[in-house]
Order: C-alpha cells, then sequence, then structure tokens
C-alpha cells in the first residue's frame, strides 16, 4: 500500500510540474495555501478513490484521517479538504488524459 501511495503522489507532482497553470487555479483573496498541498489534496483523492474504492469524499476524508495521517500530517478539515478539492476539480481531466495515455497498450494502433 506504501508503496502504490507514493507512486500516486510522485505521478501527481509530475503531472503538476508539466502543467504550471494548476498554480494559479487558486490565487484569489480568500484562497490562501496552507501546508497541506493541492498535491496531497489530489493524491489523497486518487490513491483513496482507487485503491481502497471509496467514491464519496467524507468517505475518502475519514479514511486519510484515520489511516493516512502519519503521511499526511498537514490533512485540513472535511470541509477546507471538500472546498479545495472543488475547486482543483478541472485538473482532474487533464490526469485523466496523462493517466490514459501513458498506459495505452503498444498493440493498439492510432
Amino acid at each position: 500500500m506504501q508503496l502504490k501511495l507514493i507512486e500516486t503522489y510522485s505521478m501527481v507532482c509530475d503531472c503538476f510540474d508539466k502543467n504550471p497553470q494548476w498554480t494559479f487555479i487558486r490565487l484569489s483573496n480568500n484562497n490562501q495555501p496552507t501546508q497541506f498541498t493541492d498535491q496531497e489534496a489530489v493524491t489523497i483523492y486518487l490513491f483513496v478513490g482507487h485503491y481502497q474504492k471509496y467514491s464519496k469524499i467524507k468517505d475518502i476524508h475519514n479514511f486519510a484521517k484515520h489511516y493516512l495521517s502519519d503521511w499526511f500530517p498537514n490533512l485540513t478539515s472535511y470541509e477546507k479538504f471538500n472546498n479545495r478539492l472543488s475547486i482543483l476539480n478541472p485538473i482532474f481531466y487533464d490526469i485523466s488524459i496523462d493517466i490514459i495515455s501513458n498506459n495505452i497498450p503498444q498493440k493498439c494502433t492510432n
């Protein structure tokens, strides 16, 4: 499980590095970053959703709070986590495209 979590975090960080425009999604007067990063929020959402099969954000947050607190000590409250994911919603399309394009079997043709 730990290896999959690290792989997920690494993949998310690579996506953020390839898409510097994502940095500007959260820029506003009322949207100050905390010690809990966007990359961590996205990692938790993808990891818990995929590997633990949770689909509700509340369940994802509860799982992270109970089982991943050593990995994410600055996890915010459920309300802040939910708001963060709502703001970051547009990047999930790009991440999905990136994951799909990097995992196309070699035998597939265009």
